[in-house]
């Protein structure tokens, strides 16, 4: 078996302006596709939902894409903020960036609420944050050291 890349990101949000605001108006990442699902006997059999109804919103991110999937039926609840960092889940995604303190210092300027400000790691510096629907999200500079 040979695994190419990840292609793609997906997180079921409650509300999807919110989330648009904070991903595409806060992060600044770009909107691809935005898109109703209703009626799509393939995608219901891919994610083993019979009656689903969503819209679907996908992002460009010069690699892995980020999709936000709002489903309106069945409606599910919220189990991201119960989740503590030691449960068994996907923990988190993360995004590369040059400065993590001054993405830290703007980000918090506009509400985000964060696990810890940006801690250095040797080889990076990292801080974690919460997005619209308590999904984690890593910040990570990477450093270089003689």
């Amino acid at each position: 078996m040979h695994l190419k890349e990840v292609q793609h990101i997906a997180i079921s949000v409650s509300d999807m302006e919110k989330s648009l605001a904070f991903y595409r108006d806060l992060l600044g990442l770009e909107v691809m596709m935005d898109f109703e699902v209703a009626d799509n006997r393939g995608i219901e059999t891919v994610l083993g939902v019979k009656g689903l109804k969503m819209r679907y919103v996908l992002f460009n991110n010069k690699g892995a894409s980020i999709n936000l999937l709002e489903i309106r039926n069945p409606k599910g609840e919220n189990v991201a903020r119960k989740l503590r960092p030691y449960d068994q889940c996907i923990h988190h995604f993360a995004f590369a960036v040059d400065d993590a303190e001054a993405v830290y210092q703007e980000l918090k300027s506009n509400g985000i609420e964060f696990v810890s400000p940006p801690q250095d790691l040797g080889m990076a510096k990292a801080c974690a944050f919460y997005g619209p629907d308590g999904e984690v999200i890593e910040l990570m500079e990477f450093l270089r050291r003689g």
